[in-house]
């Protein structure tokens, strides 16, 4: 069973949720959206392994991973990258759909909160969702910062 997602605009709490909007606001500066080519991974260093990004396809009914860092792929249990979300057949794979979809219809970061429990495990996840645009202004890309809210080694857990 899943629960969620708890979708909620602007309310990111996680030092690096909070740098990244930072950030995602810098480069859009005086339009509503930062395009892909403002984006610069060298930036990113202090979370470009929780960083995935999407590409919207399909009338904006889907998204393909065009990148999955390291450790988001760890904690999903596996490399999204060359994979639409449709095909994951997951529940958390539609999940991520309904929370991609409101930063593309909201044009604005959307923050999330959600639970997946079954009968082997129970894990809960927090993650921005950042829309880029094309020249012409329409959201093309999504670019999200993931991150488990149990804590991992090394890092601390995101406050709830």
């Amino acid at each position: 069973m899943c629960t969620g997602p708890t979708l909620v605009a602007y309310e990111a709490v996680h030092p690096h949720f909070l740098r990244m909007l930072e950030y995602w606001r810098s480069k859009a500066g005086r339009r509503p959206l930062p395009r892909r080519g403002d984006i610069d991974p060298f930036e990113l260093k202090f979370c470009i392994a929780d960083l995935l990004m999407f590409d919207v396809v399909d009338r904006q009914t889907d998204y393909l991973c065009s990148v999955c860092g390291t450790e988001a792929g760890t904690v999903i249990g596996r490399d999204l990258t060359g994979k639409r979300l449709s095909e994951t057949g997951t529940e958390t794979g539609h999940l991520d759909r309904v929370i991609l979809a409101e930063a593309v219809w909201s044009r604005a970061p959307v923050h999330a909160k959600y639970v997946l429990s079954t009968s082997f495990v129970s894990q809960s996840w927090e993650c921005l969702a950042l829309p880029m645009s094309d020249d012409s202004g329409a959201v093309k890309k999504i670019l999200v910062v993931f991150y488990p809210l149990t804590a991992r080694q090394g890092k601390f857990a995101a406050v709830t």
